[in-house]
């Protein structure tokens, strides 16, 4: 029987973790934009929960993020450790290893390359019941490299549309406004590509 805990209840629990580790000692400038934006677009996929302060302690995670990565790992790890995992290890492309050359925040992008390298062979499966968004995302992040010259950038808009595709609240308006808004915050020069 698998047993989750409310994805609130692991974001404060993280949220106290990532601050024993302190991790994110100086939160950026920008963070109250980011956060203000992430409410006004209405996408978040947790109900009334864009706690301010839970946001602060979560950094380098955005809130985004960090929800994100919580419900993709409720549904790919099956495991509620999994999230205290991932803040305790050195993984690849894990928390621990984030290089804020480049971009402030472990953002949706961040996320993305995480789940690719640690769950690569359940996403590509067709009991994965996202099969399809990950498939197109993988699809499109090809195009992105034979057609553009630098394509950083494009890599992250892929990333970060395809993972609000699966986990944002269903019906929630993604719009160019957000996305601009977020992506602006998230862009890195570093992007490890396609993952």
């Amino acid at each position: 029987m698998n047993f989750n805990e409310p994805v609130e209840q692991l974001l404060l629990l993280a949220s106290m973790q990532l601050q024993s580790k302190n991790i994110g000692t100086v939160i950026p400038a920008n963070f109250n934009e980011l956060l203000n934006s992430v409410k006004k677009a209405g996408i978040f996929p947790l109900r009334d929960y864009l706690n301010t302060e839970v946001a602060v302690n979560l950094y380098p995670f955005d809130i985004l993020s960090a929800s994100v990565l919580t419900l993709a790992l409720q549904e790919y790890a099956q495991n509620e450790r999994s999230l205290f995992s991932f803040i305790e290890n050195d993984d690849l492309h894990g928390i621990n290893n984030f290089n804020k050359k480049g971009t402030e925040y472990y953002n949706l992008s961040k996320v993305y390359d995480y789940l690719t390298f640690n769950f690569f062979s359940y996403l590509s499966t067709k009991h994965n019941p996202h099969y399809q968004q990950w498939a197109s995302m993988r699809g499109a992040l090809e195009r992105a490299e034979i057609q553009f010259t630098e394509p950083d950038d494009y890599f992250s808009a892929i990333k970060t549309i395809g993972l609000l595709n699966i986990f944002s609240n269903k019906g929630s308006p993604l719009n160019d406004e957000f996305l601009l808004k977020y992506l602006k915050h998230g862009l890195s020069t570093n992007n490890p590509g396609k993952s």
